[in-house]
């Protein structure tokens, strides 16, 4: 009676687990896309239907959205997909999804895409704002040199961008420490102990259209 006891009391004390939300997969707008066609609402303003899909363990979604202009960034909850959404006309914007499930405290994250919605008159785009990958923003670093990596993207495949990289002690960094480089996505600078460094990148295209990074800044101890 005692072995039948404690089997029972182990057997309750260690329930299978809800099974985890899966990482949903972004439909559309299709990563890089250019002119996405929603549906107007007013001279500056358009309706975009974001699509994913998602698997049976979840039932809820957090869609984040940001304005790679103003870097301003918005979230908005569904139960499923898709969503419509009202953006600006002729702007950049990035976005991702996280799966949720009300059995289950675990979470999981799309991948990151990036499109430009339709405007006006638009023939040619500016370059995507750069993604500042490393250092991490608020990092604190324990280094002599710091290497700074970015990303750059075109939506029209243009292989001539370059980059214009400021960085210092500034908030508003206003020193260009290299410009005009298409060849690299990183550059080593030298740091002091007991500073913050602020910095940003510029890209550029041969059509002359820039986009600018927000600014990000880490400290060294």
């Amino acid at each position: 009676m005692l072995i039948l006891c404690l089997a029972a009391c182990s057997k309750h004390n260690n329930p299978t687990p809800p099974a985890a939300p899966g990482k949903a997969t972004l439909l559309f707008p299709a990563t890089d896309a250019v002119c996405t066609i929603g549906t107007v609402k007013s001279a500056t303003v358009s309706e975009i239907q974001l699509q994913w899909s998602g698997d049976a363990n979840t039932n809820s979604y957090e869609v984040h959205i940001k304005n790679l202009y103003t870097h301003a960034d918005s979230v908005a909850q569904a139960n499923n997909s898709p969503l419509n959404v009202l953006l600006k006309r002729s702007t950049p914007y990035s976005w991702y999804v996280i799966s949720k499930s009300s059995k289950s405290s675990s979470t999981a994250q799309s991948d990151t895409w990036k499109f430009y919605t339709s405007g006006p008159g638009a023939i040619v785009y500016a370059p995507f704002p750069a993604e500042l990958i490393a250092p991490k923003f608020g990092a604190t670093v324990s280094a002599t040199s710091v290497m700074l990596q970015w990303k750059g993207s075109d939506v029209q495949a243009d292989a001539s961008l370059m980059y214009d990289v400021y960085f210092g002690t500034d908030k508003t960094p206003t020193q260009i420490i290299m410009a005009n480089t298409s060849a690299t996505s990183s550059f080593s600078v030298t740091v002091t102990a007991g500073q913050t460094y602020y910095w940003k990148v510029v890209t550029k295209d041969s059509f002359k259209n820039s986009s600018e990074s927000g600014v990000y800044q880490f400290s060294v101890k």
